[in-house]
């Protein structure tokens, strides 16, 4: 079973892909950025394909897990909903689900308030140095995109994923040695 956790934007999408199968930690991981080009939406969102086709092995991908944009009933959600940012990022989730063919139960759709609550991207990535304790400073190779599709793709698994014979239901796969050297770009 291979995960792809996306943290939707028209700049910004951050991914990590899980490889729950891989008989190693370092094969079980990748993750990385994507800096869509293009003057519209349709040209970024159809460079974000090209970027997935071409970093992600997406024919082995079998599950799909998108944040789900949510209105915010603050000031700042006001705006960015009159501003269209929620619909760009819907626009994000369909279009990568639609042209990859992921539907039903293969693709998630998570709310922010869902997987992390109200909090912050900066006390999201302190849950996650404080969840995987690392011997590392991940901060200067990962970023708060990739880290919000990990953690989107930690809360899925560990609350919502129904395989009960799995060993990871309860035990998030361990992160490799080398987390921060070496992330696709």
């Amino acid at each position: 079973m291979k995960i792809l956790s996306i943290d939707p934007s028209v700049n910004n999408v951050g991914f990590v892909v899980i490889d729950l199968a891989s008989k190693t930690v370092q094969a079980r991981w990748q993750w990385g950025m994507i800096h869509p080009k293009g003057n519209n939406l349709q040209a970024k969102l159809a460079d974000i394909v090209t970027n997935l086709n071409h970093l992600v092995k997406m024919d082995e991908i079998t599950h799909l897990i998108t944040e789900w944009p949510t209105f915010f009933g603050s000031v700042a959600g006001a705006i960015a909903a009159e501003k269209g940012y929620t619909i760009n990022l819907a626009a994000v989730n369909s279009y990568v689900a639609g042209s990859f063919g992921f539907r039903g139960s293969k693709w998630v759709m998570i709310t922010a308030t869902e997987w992390k609550g109200s909090v912050t991207k900066a006390v999201t990535m302190r849950k996650f140095l404080r969840f995987f304790n690392p011997k590392i400073d991940f901060r200067q190779a990962i970023c708060e995109h990739e880290v919000d599709a990990l953690m989107m793709a930690h809360w899925w698994i560990r609350t919502q994923w129904n395989d009960q014979t799995s060993l990871v239901r309860k035990r998030f796969p361990q992160l490799p040695p080398e987390f921060s050297l070496s992330p696709t770009s």
